[in-house]
């Protein structure tokens, strides 16, 4: 999961203030981040170590202490892929932001815009995925052993997103051929198997799944954990086809029989020989 967000902070800090009425009843004012203390906010699952703050970005201090600041990081989450229902496949990402320096009882964070911490007001709408769901829970986890008088803890901010993809296209580009070529797979065996129109569609029928299994394996990543049934059916279709073709050979080959077989009359005697009624 990649995200491009805005992050919005907010603390106190009492060396930051001011008596207003002493200069000029002057507010507030507006620094860079580089010139102030900024909480370390670090992302936890992250395949590298992404500090937040990092980087130098305007802050207004207000003159009770009160310091906001307004970030833009491009923050990557971790997704536990499942792609057995592709192209209807849904996921969960998961984001854990914390401090790697200072415990809960130093910086302590907490939500800001609601019990969420989400504003999505200025969500942009992506092509292929769609946002359904969005979960986020602030967690306080002991550090140290058990019986240590100084409590210590850690705070994290977990956030979990739920994407759906956009499946119109996949669709019509592989679910209904797939559905297509079945049906006509099946309706083969109205022909007789001594037409030559029979083989030549069975084959171009075996070359076309094949071709799509290849596409399906090229577009569909291989990270996940199960097969997707749309290659478990392509699949299945194929050997279907195969099948059908041993069938139409071995037909053709059977009607050209003068007579029967030795090993099928001994069959057929058998058979006639052991009747229940």
């Amino acid at each position: 999961l990649y995200l491009k967000a805005w992050l919005s902070m907010n603390w106190k800090d009492v060396h930051l203030s001011w008596d207003k009425l002493e200069h000029d009843d002057i507010d507030s004012i507006m620094l860079d981040s580089s010139m102030v203390w900024v909480p370390d906010l670090s992302i936890f699952n992250s395949r590298r170590e992404v500090n937040l703050g990092q980087g130098v970005h305007p802050v207004m201090i207000k003159s009770s202490g009160d310091v906001y600041a307004l970030f833009t990081p491009e923050i990557t989450g971790h997704c536990m892929p499942n792609y057995a229902n592709w192209p209807y496949d849904i996921h969960k990402c998961d984001i854990t932001l914390g401090s790697m320096r200072y415990m809960g009882s130093t910086v302590n964070f907490k939500f800001y815009f609601d019990e969420e911490g989400l504003y999505m007001d200025f969500l942009l709408p992506n092509n292929e995925w769609e946002l359904i769901a969005t979960n986020s829970s602030r967690n306080e986890s002991r550090v140290g052993p058990d019986n240590d008088t100084d409590t210590k803890f850690m705070v994290t901010l977990d956030y979990q997103f739920t994407l759906r993809r956009h499946a119109s296209v996949y669709v019509a580009s592989y679910l209904i051929p797939g559905v297509v070529m079945m049906i006509l797979s099946l309706g083969l065996l109205w022909i007789p198997s001594d037409k030559v129109e029979r083989m030549a569609i069975l084959c171009t029928l075996m070359i076309i799944q094949s071709l799509y299994l290849q596409f399906l394996a090229y577009k569909i990543p291989t990270n996940g954990n199960t097969t997707p049934y749309l290659v478990c059916y392509y699949r299945d279709c194929l050997c279907l086809t195969g099948l059908l073709i041993v069938e139409t050979l071995v037909t053709r080959s059977m009607v050209s029989w003068a007579s029967d077989p030795p090993y099928l009359q001994s069959i057929f005697r058998f058979i006639a020989g052991n009747r229940v009624l």
